[in-house]
């Protein structure tokens, strides 16, 4: 299972579609091989961007609150 979720990522990466990358990392997340958390982590991190550019701060918000087990991405919802 793991070696085709690993070919499903690098397909939609290889297409450019962070948006995909992002959520699937999201929701497979405990079926992610270990060798590609951080650029899962990173392809998160690019789709937040992405999103804070056109300004869609509710989609942001539930992207990181969507990433608890991501202690980088999720502490970016914390205020100080």
């Amino acid at each position: 299972m793991k070696k085709v979720i690993d070919d499903f990522l690098i397909n939609i990466a290889e297409n450019g579609d962070i948006q995909t990358c992002s959520v699937a990392c999201i929701l497979l997340r405990d079926l992610i091989p270990l060798d590609k958390i951080k650029i899962c982590k990173q392809w998160i991190e690019g789709y937040i961007e992405l999103l804070k550019r056109r300004k869609l701060w509710v989609q942001v918000t539930r992207i990181v609150n969507a990433c608890q087990t991501i202690p980088s991405i999720y502490s970016l919802n914390q205020v100080i």
